[in-house]
């Protein structure tokens, strides 16, 4: 049977983002009826450029009371034929609050991509031979920003908001900005000490590409018949999660068993097919017993038992 498959490419690649921006606004609640909007009271921003090898090149720190001259000068740190990389603990509030959609679509700039779901937001937008980049610092670290401050060792400081005064404000946002930061260099540094290939927009694509940069010894082959993809679809799944009793248990201790990362566990232990070899309706069981001692196989079968 010919059949029609892509090639999955091996990734060579190694780019890590150059021109990065980190930010974060501060606001206060407008009521508008029974809507709360949430509009910017002042910001700061963190430009920083990087070498080939990570070191910082050079930054700019800026405090903004404006979401219009921040964002004018976001655009003046867009240079050609160089995205420039924006990062935010939740950006889309960010976004939102600093006026940046309004401003970016009233200057002619245009939407080539976005996703949003859950913790996770990416946002692209062109204008010429320009691009911005903006994702959300929560795509790789789910968790509040106070929590990762503890992580990356920056704690998060405190203010009251109702009485806080400007010095104070402008010094907590500029701390979570400096948060934000470490933690995205942390996760540049992590990438290049285990050369999991160039940077990506979420874990799962970051995934995908460190198995493409290192761990793909073979060539594999993504087929498009369609017969088979549902087979695939259907043999594949996961752990057993039913609830076998419900309620208050007696009569313990009790063991709970789990695999850790079981399909890579399978991945680096078992040998898994590659290519799909050939597609059969109702083969004979001499036909299937050869095959199966040199191909994976897949079937869809009826079984007759005695009991």
């Amino acid at each position: 049977m010919d059949i029609p498959a892509r090639l999955l490419t091996k990734n060579h690649s190694s780019v890590i983002p150059s021109q990065v921006l980190y930010f974060d606004t501060e606001t206060e609640e407008e009521r508008q009826g029974v809507v709360s909007v949430h509009r910017m009271k002042m910001a700061w921003t963190c430009k920083v450029e990087y070498d080939s090898k990570g070191e910082v090149r050079s930054e700019h720190w800026m405090e903004w009371k404006t979401g219009d001259a921040m964002c004018r000068q976001i655009a003046a740190h867009c240079y050609e034929k160089t995205a420039l990389w924006i990062f935010a603990h939740n950006a889309f509030f960010d976004l939102q609050a600093g006026g940046f959609f309004e401003w970016f679509t009233a200057h002619g700039w245009e939407l080539q991509f976005v996703y949003e779901a859950g913790l996770t937001y990416i946002l692209v937008i062109g204008k010429g031979k320009r691009t911005i980049k903006v994702v959300s610092s929560t795509n790789y670290f789910k968790c509040s920003l106070k929590k990762l401050g503890v992580m990356v060792g920056l704690s998060k400081l405190d203010v009251h908001f109702k009485n806080v005064s400007k010095q104070d404000l402008s010094r907590y946002c500029r701390r979570d900005v400096e948060i934000v930061r470490k933690a995205i260099e942390s996760y540049f540094g992590f990438i290049r000490r285990h050369d999991l290939g160039s940077f990506s927009m979420t874990i799962p694509s970051q995934a995908m590409r460190a198995f493409r940069h290192r761990f793909m010894p073979e060539k594999i082959w993504i087929h498009s018949v369609e017969s088979a993809q549902k087979l695939e679809q259907a043999a594949y799944f996961g752990g057993r999660t039913e609830c076998f009793r419900l309620g208050l248990q007696k009569g313990g201790p009790f063991v709970t068993l789990d695999v850790n990362s079981m399909y890579p566990a399978v991945m680096a232990s078992e040998s898994l097919p590659v290519q799909l070899v050939d597609v059969l309706d109702h083969p004979d069981v001499e036909w299937l017993e050869d095959a199966l001692r040199d191909h994976c196989v897949v079937s869809r079968c009826q079984i007759e038992t005695p009991e």
